[in-house]
């Protein structure tokens, strides 16, 4: 299949390139000097002197592409082609400023990618204060040929046209300029720059100008029903970087598995789990490949095996029935056990800017009134003479995990499903400050989108459309349809009532600070980790797309597929 998509996707290149595809021997030997001629002119926010005039080329005319922004994946912004080019055999050299330590780290990632390309054979080079140094500081014998092109890379506070902190600007002429305003921008710049280059043999001279919709674009795994090898979460991590996603949410805890080694509680860790020592190798490899991780411990549902071995903490409703996955939240001593394993937590995920704490499924969400001791636990946080309601109760248990998390340094995320019922009234208001993960409405009992706006909220687009799940359920049997999530769906479309009345927005919108394509694995043994990796592959490519990119007019599925068959 891929090898057939690639077939149609060169000859359609060729097409639109026309005239672009005749090649000019001439075209690298431009007049190009030594590094302290090509650097003629300083940028006033980096300091550091960039190209003049890098369009200057009269020695070929060439028709220019059609549509060349959706060439690259994600597509991008704009690219803004001009008369000229650089063969990518010509260019010899990746320049940077030796001071930006973590741009330093981007640029030698991103090169041993490209190393790896059989079009591009450039060595690495530090650049400090007009001089050329290697790796280790020392200066060249030799400077980079004349006749050649380097790339050059360098950050700047502000860059026309970007944005996003995570946005680019490259200018193509004798050289290439990379601009970001920060290190990860500048390796989804040089990784735009590596694919035009691998696609076509060549870049044409221009201005390309990017940077995404939204500034979280994640994935959410289910580690805690199924447990997925070190290794496997890795190759997820680089996958998920070189697709310009930047947040990977593991969801460690479930009713049928806790999958990360736990010491204040080790009785409740299944028998397969990630290691600490495992887990700070994962985050590592996230830091490098600059992917945010956020932990999720799902409270005060979702625990039977947190809690089989304490009964004593089990929910129980009016008629005495025992709920074994959820905890008697009037219960200090259950409250206390969840803060605990928290605390835990908040030293290996020290990094981490938030900590979902779940806070979905924790009972039938109709019926609060079935259990007091949630309406016992309300009591105390309702005006004198109100009389609380389970609602009050279970929002004054999340507001002080919440409050607990948040005091050990992380911004707080739950599920959307229990809170701001419709059928009960709240008298207990939610923290403003937690976000929300917005992930179905299939219930006219749920809260809108828009109250949970008007509330203070920010959200997270958790459509379920993006749900991959393993289950024999009808309603999630069947995997994201990749085409009809590139056609249909955006950052702003969030799921509705009975998966038809959807809530959409006009993006951006200051309310949405992302999106997030799902693994649950609710049989876990349905599927292999390979073949998980190989039924996501176009989904999560295309939500990659769609959420960095949001809608296009030039949009053509087919076209995308076959690219991203090239691209991988």
């Amino acid at each position: 299949m891929k090898e057939k998509n690639m077939k149609k996707l060169l000859k359609k290149i060729t097409t639109l390139t026309l005239v672009g595809l005749i090649l000019i021997s001439s075209l690298a030997c431009t007049g190009k000097g030594n590094i302290e001629e090509k650097l003629s002119s300083k940028d006033e926010n980096s300091g550091i002197e960039t190209t003049e005039n890098v369009f200057n080329n009269d020695e070929e005319v060439f028709e220019m592409e059609v549509n060349p922004e959706m060439n690259f994946f994600p597509s991008v912004r704009s690219y803004e082609q001009k008369n000229g080019r650089i063969l990518a055999k010509d260019i010899k050299g990746i320049l940077y400023p030796k001071d930006e330590g973590d741009l330093g780290e981007v640029v030698d990632l991103v090169s041993e990618e490209f190393l790896k390309e059989d079009f591009f054979k450039a060595p690495f080079f530090v650049m400090a204060e007009g001089e050329l140094l290697d790796k280790d500081g020392n200066v060249l014998s030799e400077k980079l040929d004349s006749a050649d092109s380097d790339i050059i890379v360098y950050l700047s506070d502000e860059i026309e046209g970007v944005y996003s902190d995570e946005g680019f600007r490259i200018e193509v002429g004798e050289d290439i300029i990379v601009k970001a305003i920060r290190p990860r921008g500048a390796m989804c710049g040089l990784r735009a720059l590596g694919q035009y280059l691998k696609l076509k043999g060549y870049m044409p001279y221009g201005v390309i100008t990017d940077f995404p919709e939204v500034g979280e674009r994640a994935l959410h795994l289910d580690m805690g029903r199924k447990y997925f090898r070190p290794e496997w979460i890795k190759a997820r991590i680089r996958d998920m970087s070189k697709s310009r996603l930047n947040t990977l949410q593991l969801h460690f805890s479930e009713n049928e598995g806790f999958r990360l080694e736990c010491e204040t509680y080790p009785d409740i860790m299944s028998e397969d789990y990630i290691t600490k020592e495992e887990m700070r190798d994962i985050l590592a490899e996230a830091k490098k490949y600059h992917v945010d991780i956020i932990p999720s411990f799902d409270n005060p549902g979702h625990l039977r095996q947190a809690l089989k071995n304490r009964p004593e903490f089990w929910l129980v409703d009016k008629y005495g029935n025992q709920n074994k996955g959820s905890i008697d939240i009037n219960n200090p001593e259950a409250r206390a056990f969840v803060k605990n394993i928290i605390k835990e937590y908040a030293e290996l995920f020290k990094e981490s800017k938030y900590f979902h704490i779940g806070g979905d499924e924790f009972i039938n969400f109709d019926k609060f009134d079935e259990y007091p001791s949630l309406a016992d636990f309300g009591q105390a946080f309702v005006e004198a003479g109100v009389e609380a309601n389970g609602l009050d109760g279970y929002t004054a248990y999340i507001n002080e995990i919440a409050g607990y998390t948040k005091s050990l340094g992380f911004k707080v995320r739950i599920w959307n499903d229990g809170i701001y019922r419709r059928n009960f009234v709240s008298h207990v208001p939610l923290d403003k400050d937690i976000e929300i993960c917005y992930w179905t409405r299939w219930d006219d009992n749920m809260a809108s989108t828009d109250s949970l706006m008007e509330k203070g909220h920010k959200l997270i687009n958790v459509n379920d459309v993006m749900y991959y799940v393993l289950t024999t359920a009808k309603i999630y049997r069947d995997p994201p349809d990749p085409e009809e999530l590139y056609n249909d769906w955006d950052n702003g479309y969030f799921a509705g009532l009975d998966f038809e009345l959807f809530q959409r927005y006009d993006m951006p919108n200051e309310n949405i600070l992302g999106s997030m394509y799902a693994i649950w694995c609710d049989h876990e043994e349905m599927q292999t980790e390979e073949e998980i990796a190989e039924g996501i592959f176009y989904s999560l490519k295309t939500m990659a797309e769609k959420s960095w990119a949001g809608n296009r007019e030039n949009a053509d599925y087919k076209h995308f597929e076959e690219l991203i068959d090239f691209y991988f």
